[in-house]
């Protein structure tokens, strides 16, 4: 009897990762929406910092981070530990924010605005990561690169934002 409680709860964290996987992907494929115009057209014109990565860099590395993300979601999801509401609005929270830098610095071509979401948006990646380890340390682990990856993008939006 053990095992088919194990095995069922298994089924529903890999049925919790996969759901959150593919929503944290359809947010990606949402946002690239508001890329539009802006992406080959007023992008191409700003002046970005030398450790700028390639275009085509950009849409892998999300997928990934994305899949990784929804993972970790999951995961907390699945946890039979109480209190999971709270690192669930905060990794909603940061997945708007995640959406809303495409509408502020593309669809609004606005960096100054997108650094402001991108801080806040690390912020609140932060705060997810450390929030997930009480449910699962494997969660938070799977987050880091998605936290990373926020730092990076928030230090090329600063250099963006003092270049133009």
């Amino acid at each position: 009897m053990k095992n088919t409680l194990n095995f069922s709860n298994a089924v529903k964290a890999a049925a919790a990762c996969a759901i959150c996987a593919a929503a944290c992907l359809f947010v990606g494929w949402l946002s690239a929406l508001f890329q539009g115009e802006s992406l080959s057209q007023w992008y191409p014109l700003i002046k970005k910092p030398s450790f700028t990565p390639p275009n085509m860099v950009f849409p892998v590395a999300w997928c990934i981070l994305y899949v990784l993300a929804g993972i970790s979601a999951g995961l907390v999801l699945a946890s039979p530990k109480e209190g999971k509401t709270a690192p669930i609005l905060i990794f909603c929270a940061q997945l708007f924010a995640n959406f809303l830098w495409s509408v502020l610095f593309f669809g609004m071509r606005n960096p100054a605005a997108g650094l402001a979401d991108s801080i806040v948006l690390l912020i609140l990646a932060a705060l997810y990561a450390k929030s997930a380890w009480n449910f699962s340390k494997t969660a938070a682990i799977l987050f880091v690169p998605y936290v990373l990856w926020c730092a990076f993008a928030t230090i090329l939006n600063l250099w963006i934002v003092f270049l133009n």
